[in-house]
């Protein structure tokens, strides 16, 4: 056939280019999107619990993450190529978030948000690094083994558990506190146990509770428990629903204790607790409830409102990680995996949960920990 014969059939000629295109010429190809996407967008992932036991806290991750994009969209794209969000339904389950990774690659996704819970960030992390072009940058997972296996493509928006520990045990050691008696709370989740691990070797002298369904009975029980004790401060490494319900059990039983947390603590449900957590202190880094008086809160603040979203710590996660990607694309004026890596380990981000840097392995470099109090029904960062 001709060259000019195979002008005269474009369908031809266009079949007859991608068939001469070699794997590397594919890849380099879905690895410059955007600018360069042969579908005239690019595709992101979002994994997150859509239903079950941890839908509240994922459908919060994954509004914030959907909103960015949204904004990101309204502005006329990311290097003016239009952004789709896929949302899977991990349901906070490993199995199901190493699956989606596998889904994900196959529908040429070249970067995820998620997922939300610790388990499945685990789970799925060799899923996204090994395939070879997928980044992912993790909003709310804090398990410190997450970041430790060289995952050159991962990155974690939330500080790691490790990090949550020596701040809480700082907290603990101010002049304050250091005389007052300490019991640990944990529940039987990754973080709840690496946390609980951690502070039990920071403070040695301090009692420690397990529960397991942190209701009713088992509640009552614990908080005669620490009465008995005259426990002084307890640390909740529980899921932010439970120690609401534990500090408004602890309030209605007169055990005269002040619960202590961390950024989970900063979540949606804590908004719904009324006077149950009046007193309580949530030991986090600054900003998480938004780095408020900047432009990037207030764009976020807009887009969550749009999307009839709470700004809270977990929506505001979710834009975060979505605001840090698209930047880092436009830094490295495309979406290679090598350039945006490069791009989001050179500088700090400014995004709406403050200035954002990344370590070698990923993490947050030095997140600026405060003191976070409830008082008339919200949380105040004491700057």
């Amino acid at each position: 056939m001709t060259r000019r014969r195979a002008w005269r059939y474009p369908g031809l000629a266009a079949v007859l280019a991608v068939a001469a295109l070699t794997p590397m010429a594919v890849r380099v190809l879905a690895e410059g999107c955007p600018a360069i996407c042969p579908g005239g967008r690019v595709a992101i992932g979002i994994s997150t619990a859509m239903t079950g036991a941890f839908a509240p806290f994922g459908q919060q991750m994954a509004a914030g993450a959907k909103a960015a994009v949204a904004e990101i969209n309204r502005a006329g794209g990311l290097l003016k190529v239009p952004v789709d969000a896929i949302v899977a339904d991990d349901q906070c389950n490993p199995p199901n978030a190493a699956r989606i990774a596998f889904e994900l690659i196959e529908r040429k996704v070249g970067f995820v948000a998620g997922p939300a819970c610790t388990g499945p960030a685990l789970a799925s992390a060799s899923v996204y690094a090994e395939s070879g072009g997928v980044l992912q940058i993790v909003p709310l997972a804090t398990a410190t083994e997450l970041t430790r296996r060289g995952f050159v493509s991962l990155f974690r928006l939330a500080p790691n558990d490790e990090q949550e520990i020596a701040a809480v045990a700082q907290f603990l050691s101010s002049a304050d506190n250091r005389q007052r008696k300490f019991a640990i709370v944990q529940d039987a989740t990754v973080s709840g146990q690496a946390v609980a691990d951690g502070l039990a070797k920071a403070v040695p002298k301090a009692a420690r509770e397990r529960v397991s369904s942190a209701q009713g009975d088992e509640l009552l029980s614990l908080a005669a428990r620490l009465q008995s004790e005259q426990v002084q401060l307890v640390y909740a490494a529980v899921s932010s629903d439970a120690a609401v319900r534990l500090s408004a059990v602890l309030r209605e039983k007169g055990v005269g204790a002040t619960l202590v947390s961390g950024a989970r603590l900063l979540s949606a449900s804590a908004a719904r607790a009324g006077n149950a957590l009046e007193g309580a202190v949530a030991v986090a880094p600054s900003g998480s409830l938004g780095a408020e008086g900047t432009p990037e809160y207030d764009r976020a603040v807009g887009a969550l409102k749009a999307a009839d979203a709470p700004p809270d710590m977990v929506s505001l996660a979710g834009y975060a990680a979505i605001e840090a990607w698209a930047e880092a694309v436009r830094r490295a004026d495309g979406g290679a995996l090598a350039g945006v890596i490069r791009a989001l380990r050179e500088k700090p981000f400014a995004t709406a949960i403050g200035p954002i840097a990344f370590d070698a392995r990923g993490d947050r470099s030095d997140p600026r920990f405060t003191l976070f109090r409830w008082s008339d029904g919200r949380f105040r960062e004491l700057r």
